[in-house]
């Protein structure tokens, strides 16, 4: 066999296994298949699921790793998967995120949505979302984080990267 043709059969295998692990809701055996993927490797076997699906597999795998998943996607893309989730997973997962990316995915979601997820979060949270999430992401407010970054003088670049 060629080297394509065992990619071939691999994926053949592993959308088998996806399918699989959808059909019985087996949240234990998409963790399993998902976590050890690159997360751009990941996102593609997510999109090539039905919306459905999709839904139901960012709502069986961890929070983080969902989160990991819709991360990776451009974010409008991003929005579309979070807009298609449950209010409350939603909200869990983009408590995994970041505040900027966060901001970007509310900013991207229809308003409906965004406000379903917002209202999960306490008053002075949403607030700030709603705050970053009106700067385009491609601007020095779009990059904003409101997550305070701090570390001594005395470690390195490193020591700092690894927290």
């Amino acid at each position: 066999m060629t080297l394509q043709e065992l990619d071939l059969v691999a994926d053949i295998d592993l959308g088998a296994e996806i399918s699989a692990a959808i059909e019985t809701k087996d949240s234990e055996k998409l963790n399993a298949i998902f976590e050890p993927m690159a997360m751009s490797d990941g996102l593609r076997e997510l999109l090539e699921l039905t919306v459905d699906d999709r839904s139901l597999v960012l709502t069986l795998l961890s929070a983080e790793l969902a989160a990991a998943l819709i991360e990776e996607a451009p974010h409008e893309m991003g929005a579309d998967l979070m807009e298609d989730l449950e209010p409350t997973r939603a909200f869990a997962l983009l408590e995994e995120m970041d505040s900027d990316v966060q901001a970007n995915l509310i900013g991207d979601m229809d308003d409906e949505e965004a406000e379903a997820i917002l209202s999960q979060m306490d008053a002075s949270d949403a607030a700030d979302m709603r705050r970053l999430s009106e700067y385009e992401s491609d601007t020095a407010g779009g990059l904003m984080m409101s997550e305070l970054f701090t570390f001594k003088n005395t470690q390195t670049v490193g020591a700092v990267l690894k927290e």
